[in-house]
């Protein structure tokens, strides 16, 4: 029988694996939604939008980097993307639902986004404000009773974790304690690090420039120059609008992190996805009045249109590619930024080959190490493999010890720590990090970032 506590890696593994396949199934549904609300009747058989959602999410670096890594605004981003595919089918109160749910849950900071959506959905007259107020304290109910006692078990003592967090963040204001970023950096760096070129697209789900340039080679042919045209395409604008307001409210909040506005990218993304598919469309006419008055056209004006549709077409693809390429080098850059992991393994290595006796060994993890690949279930595999190895993690929390005296450093037979000399410790092992991009040398260059120290 094969026996799962022996092997918490693969525990681990398979957890990300289901992880990842909610995710994936949570985006399916979204990408089949674009294609009922915006498809083109014409290609029912070939759905455009919401493939090109897939392709663009699939070819960004921090959405599938994060899909199957076990932190709450992931499980959170599973409840909203099922919402917003909800909601593009029309069905509002079960998309509030959705995000109620993950407010509650998962992520008390969802709540920004449900009041922006909520509000939209009350403008637009897609629920009634007892409708919604019914379908709010419903979901919560529900949702309450979901958290409450689980999370009371797991933690030891009645609590609902979302509702301290919400306190911790609003009441006692202490989120900056984490560090600190402009109210800009949103919109200035997190949104262009994560969409990259993709983020060019997303005008494009609302400004016709294809058809502008269509309907300027038919007048130039017709010699007709009236006006009339409407250059702009609002459909998506009620769903993507409401996102936008989220982040620009969460950007008042000093504590800034990326994965704070995953919420925010599956729209960001559909609004890409519809912005290249206006340029495939462009590119590929399917409909037969278009493929008609194609051949009206003079020949000149024909060819413009048809080769300025073309390169546009090509120019999105290049964004798309450009984005994977530059993912691929997150990538290469994101492998060397867990040195923390890279230790434990060294530290593990280094048990096995020393000589066994009966001292039992006292391992202390820093908070640079825990925040860089430490996890429970690579301490759990190291302990599995010897059991004389007890692991003691510092940390915000209280019940969390950090090495404050020479009294308790001489309690711990071994040390991971971003200190590269503690007095009463020699270093056996340097794991390296920080990875930065070294342009002259075309390499990655890393320098010691965690410290694995021994008692002497």
């Amino acid at each position: 029988v094969f026996d799962l506590a022996a092997h918490p890696l693969f525990v681990q593994a398979m957890a990300r694996g289901i992880l990842l396949v909610f995710n994936i199934h949570a985006l399916y549904r979204l990408a089949i939604a674009a294609d009922v609300k915006f498809g083109n009747p014409e290609r029912r058989n070939n759905p455009i939008a919401g493939g090109y959602l897939l392709l663009i999410t699939a070819a960004q670096f921090h959405l599938p980097f994060y899909l199957s890594r076990m932190l709450p605004n992931v499980f959170a981003l599973i409840l909203v993307i099922h919402g917003y595919a909800d909601w593009l089918a029309g069905r509002s109160r079960r998309a509030a639902a959705w995000l109620v749910a993950a407010t509650t849950i998962f992520r008390c900071d969802v709540l920004i986004l449900l009041f922006t959506v909520g509000l939209t959905m009350l403008i637009r007259r897609e629920m009634e404000i007892a409708q919604a107020i019914k379908t709010g304290i419903s979901a919560g109910i529900i949702s309450l009773v979901l958290t409450v006692p689980t999370d009371s078990i797991l933690w030891g003592r009645w609590l609902w974790p979302e509702g301290e967090v919400l306190f911790f963040n609003t009441v006692e204001n202490k989120s900056s304690e984490w560090g600190t970023s402009p109210w800009y950096w949103y919109a200035t760096s997190a949104l262009p690090k994560a969409m990259l070129l993709t983020s060019l697209l997303v005008p494009l789900s609302v400004i016709r420039i294809p058809e502008i340039i269509k309907t300027w080679a038919i007048q130039q042919n017709e010699k007709n120059t009236a006006g009339g045209y409407n250059y702009f395409d609002a459909r998506v604008v009620p769903f993507v609008l409401p996102v936008i307001c989220f982040v620009g409210l969460y950007s008042k909040l000093p504590h800034k992190e990326m994965r704070f506005i995953f919420p925010a990218l599956p729209m960001f993304n559909l609004s890409a996805a519809l912005g290249l598919a206006r340029l495939h469309n462009a590119a590929f006419p399917v409909a037969k009045k278009d493929k008609q008055t194609s051949n009206k056209q003079g020949s000149g004006h024909k060819r413009v249109f048809f080769y300025s549709a073309l390169f546009l077409f090509i120019c999105g693809l290049g964004c798309v590619s450009v984005t994977f390429i530059g993912s691929c080098i997150f990538v290469a850059v994101s492998a060397r930024n867990y040195p923390g992991g890279e230790a434990l393994a060294k530290l593990q290595h280094h048990f096995e080959v020393k000589a066994a006796n009966d001292e039992e060994m006292r391992v202390y993890i820093d908070v640079a190490s825990a925040m860089s690949g430490v996890s429970l279930f690579g301490q759990r595999a190291v302990s599995v493999g010897n059991g004389r190895v007890k692991f003691v993690k510092a940390g915000y929390e209280e019940e969390h010890t950090a090495l404050d005296s020479s009294s308790r450093l001489r309690s711990y037979t071994h040390l991971l720590s971003e200190e590269d000399d503690i007095k009463g410790f020699n270093v056996i092992g340097v794991a390296r990090g920080n990875p930065r991009i070294d342009v002259r040398r075309l390499q990655i260059a890393t320098s010691g970032a965690i410290f694995i120290h021994e008692r002497k």
